[in-house]
């Protein structure tokens, strides 16, 4: 049952999850990604938060989930607002991975794996792109092969978030070679501490390295570590696709707002109205009609992602919408703030760190319309689940996978 018995009544939950934010809750995180310290202050506020009723409020009880609803999700959202929370380090293993398993796992998968999720045991990563294999991937080479009670993996993946510091990954393989290129893919479980397994992390211009190169090299896995059916890995895949879109619209019903680009913001509008405010251009009809565009913008965006997570008759690519709408959001929020800024940002001196952030989180914002999916690729999956036009033609659709390929 959940901590506490009245956490069925929102006002209650409200209040409760506004004082323990209040004293457990950080307003700045000063760790970044790049360093062990941050993983290992991410996983114990993760421990914290499910030991106080926080973590997985709408995950089923018997998973080690709370038994709440989409709307106690949202009221703790809210309340999480003003802080930059550790556990953000876990939303792609819960809110993309963990709702997958849910989705798609098996009784003894989910027994297992969920509670140590929830509870900091154990962070998860996507193995999914290829180098050959991006928008268009359902061509991934990536092969499983069975052999008796085992699969062995071979291939290679790119552009894996944080696999460096994760325990399991999510593999999709191509198990027959003899169907259509979305037809002989399959999804796995696997540790990354198994043999055969190479973590090499990417150096991006910016000095991160989220992401990163894996190697599987005759990786050994249990027959019981598929997830979902044999040739059925699309259909898992699009789950995470869908969970992973409502994640970084702000839509996901597992934790705090994706804050990839936010860098501790708590309302990235509010910090505009301020910065008006500080330069005396508040009176400016030009100036406030773009923090008014700025403002707007972010409510709308937020209303939307909220509506899409509390909304149980909510088309699973509903998500999908809302992701695309935040990412013009975000990117235009950005394109303002330098506006305002002025000549300022666009050369500015060394230790000049408001400056410097600013063309930082303009540059990063650009990356809102292209993580989890490009704007260009989730318009034709929007035409086609949800208008229901046709597809694009295709010269591979129906062919098998070993007759489309080209040789590398």
């Amino acid at each position: 049952m959940p901590v506490d018995p009245n956490d069925t009544d929102l006002d209650h939950f409200r209040a409760r999850a506004r004082a323990w934010l209040a004293e457990h809750a950080p307003h700045h995180f000063t760790r970044t990604e790049d360093q062990p310290e941050y993983w290992a202050e991410t996983r114990r506020f993760q421990i914290l938060q499910h030991a106080a009723g926080f973590a997985g409020i709408t995950w089923p009880e018997r998973y080690g989930g709370q038994g709440l609803t989409p709307a106690h999700q949202t009221v703790f959202n809210e309340e999480a607002g003003p802080y930059e929370l550790p556990s953000v380090g876990f939303q792609i293993t819960l809110a993309i991975l963990g709702m997958t398993l849910l989705d798609y796992g098996t009784e003894q998968q989910k027994q297992h794996y969920l509670s140590e999720m929830l509870r900091g045991q154990a962070l998860w990563v996507q193995l999914l792109s290829e180098p050959g294999a991006g928008s268009d991937l359902a061509a991934l080479r990536t092969r499983a092969e069975r052999d008796g009670g085992t699969w062995i993996l071979n291939g290679e993946k790119v552009w894996s978030s944080y696999a460096q510091w994760s325990d399991y990954a999510v593999v999709l393989a191509r198990s027959d070679w003899d169907v259509a290129k979305h037809s002989g893919l399959a999804t796995f479980i696997v540790p990354l501490n198994a043999p055969g397994i190479t973590v090499l992390p990417l150096k991006q211009l910016t000095g991160d390295d989220e992401f990163c190169q894996v190697f599987l090299d005759n990786v050994t896995v249990p027959a019981d570590a598929l997830l979902g059916e044999d040739r059925g890995g699309w259909k898992v895949a699009t789950s995470m696709f869908d969970h992973s879109r409502a994640m970084t619209s702000g839509a996901g019903r597992t934790g705090p707002v994706f804050q990839a680009e936010r860098g501790g913001e708590a309302d990235p509008a509010r910090d505009l109205i301020n910065l008006v405010n500080a330069t005396g251009r508040g009176g400016d009809p030009a100036v406030r009609q773009l923090v008014a565009e700025a403002v707007v913008g972010n409510v709308v965006s937020g209303l939307l992602a909220t509506r899409v997570a509390e909304d149980p008759n909510a088309h699973p690519a509903a998500g999908t919408m809302a992701k695309m709408f935040g990412a013009e959001t975000v990117q235009r929020r950005r394109e303002i703030e330098l506006i305002l800024r002025g000549e300022g940002v666009m050369a500015w001196r060394t230790g000049d760190e408001t400056a410097s952030r600013a063309v930082f989180d303009y540059l990063r914002g650009r990356t809102a319309s292209v993580a989890g999916g490009t704007t260009e690729v989730m318009k034709n999956g929007i035409g086609e689940r949800i208008l229901g036009l046709p597809r694009e033609p295709s010269t591979d659709k129906n062919r098998p996978f070993r007759q489309a390929i080209r040789p590398r």
